[in-house]
């Protein structure tokens, strides 16, 4: 008998049934092993780093509102990741596993549209903190792109390609956060309009071209797809896998940034710590303004 596709189907076969399943269950086991042994290692990383953390001296970074801003856009955005792609791909093997596991997709949908409240919500909460919060104020005024930013890509880019030994004398915030962070309100702006649009086409199109809708879907595919790459590429970058960082950077959990690491990186920011607290930084324990 030649080999064809009837010779070849599972159904037809009960040996090749059994070695399928023998093959899943020692994938499983052997992948879901290394796995499990790699994140003890991690793990034991982190808290050494975390551990060094609590015993160093430090300089709070965020604040509790900026820390709890932050951890509802972090939870928000990987919901309305994980669901979005879920929803225009529902067919893929990795959302019939979501099914099964009860994330069916009307409850897809509903978590979309929650987490897309909170978003905006999340937004308004951190307008609010821009507008009327002293310290808001001036983390977005460290925010403000400057000229001295093109200057600080330029010599950090040098410097990293051995034509230049002097390290840059980054501010409180340099160019990788401040790009960072206006990307975001600008990818978060984008969402939240063609996500309404999407959400409520029959008073969209009132308003606006009946074309609006078919383009707010395009936009906001392909702007999600933006931000995403964007966060796994670059901000991933810089808080998990730089080697100054790895295997994490615990100041997105504590607001508390190592002065050491303030003194490396941040000099500039550094400087006006010492004219703010008039000797070399803070004492450990303490926190320092920032």
């Amino acid at each position: 008998m030649s080999y064809n596709h009837r010779s070849a189907g599972l159904e037809n076969n009960p040996v090749n049934r059994l070695v399928r399943m023998a093959y899943l269950v020692l994938i499983a086991v052997t992948i879901g092993g290394m796995v499990l042994h790699n994140l003890v290692i991690i793990n034991y990383y982190l808290a050494q780093r975390r551990k060094q953390s609590l015993q160093s001296e430090y300089v709070v970074r965020f604040d509790r509102s900026e820390l709890a801003q932050h951890l509802a856009l972090t939870i928000s955005f990987a919901v309305l990741v994980i669901t979005g792609f879920a929803l225009r791909f529902p067919e893929a093997w990795w959302v019939r596993g979501l099914a099964e596991l009860g994330l069916t997709e009307p409850v897809r949908s509903t978590l979309h549209r929650i987490c897309g409240v909170v978003l905006i919500l999340v937004s308004l909460l951190h307008l609010y903190h821009v507008l009327f919060v002293k310290r808001g104020r001036e983390q977005f005024g460290a925010m403000v792109p400057r000229v001295q930013d093109v200057k600080d890509l330029w010599g950090n880019l040098k410097f990293y390609t051995w034509r230049s030994t002097n390290h840059v004398e980054f501010d409180r915030y340099d160019y990788t956060h401040k790009a960072e962070y206006w990307a975001l309100l600008w990818g978060t702006v984008v969402m939240v309009i063609t996500g309404l649009i999407l959400w409520f086409p029959e008073r969209a199109v009132n308003l606006l071209p009946v074309a609006a809708v078919t383009i707010s879907q395009t936009i906001h595919y392909y702007e999600a797809w933006l931000a995403t790459l964007a966060i796994v590429v670059w901000h991933f970058f810089f808080v998990i896998f730089h080697p100054e960082a790895y295997p994490m950077s615990w100041t997105w959990i504590t607001g508390k940034m190592p002065l050491e690491a303030v003194r490396k990186h941040h000099k500039g920011w550094h400087r006006k710590i010492i004219e703010t607290t008039g000797d070399s930084g803070p004492s450990a324990g303490t926190d320092a303004p920032a």
